[in-house]
């Protein structure tokens, strides 16, 4: 488990190293993070992707992913730029798959809002 003193460290790091500022680095993790989850699920699962967008447990574990990831990009690129950095992180890049933290928390809450009759959902 990665604690967020280690991630706060790394995103230091990468803002130093890209040249932008934590505002900038959030909103790129939370934009990958979204389109993560389209790349995964499905677009067409638009249903399934907000239920999943709204677990703390998804976002905890892409702060893991990101920060392997971002680890990974320190260690293969000599020269750190914005374009190569935000391809490193691309979604349909991530080989990555949410754990069965994730999951179970994903099934919880479709039990607790016993969804609707036919939604379908591609869990």
């Amino acid at each position: 488990m990665i604690h967020k003193t280690d991630i706060s460290e790394m995103d230091q790091q990468i803002c130093e190293s890209l040249g932008i500022d934590q505002d900038q680095l959030f909103w790129l993790k939370l934009k990958h993070g979204c389109e993560f989850l389209q790349v995964w699920i499905g677009e067409e699962f638009a249903h399934d992707i907000k239920l999943m967008e709204k677990l703390p447990e998804y976002w905890a574990w892409w702060q893991q992913i990101w920060y392997n990831e971002d680890k990974r990009y320190l260690s293969k690129f000599k020269y750190h730029q914005l374009g190569s950095y935000i391809n490193h992180h691309a979604p349909e890049r991530i080989a990555y798959r949410p754990n069965s933290v994730v999951s179970e928390s994903y099934h919880r809450l479709i039990k607790s809002l016993a969804a609707p009759r036919g939604v379908e959902s591609n869990f």
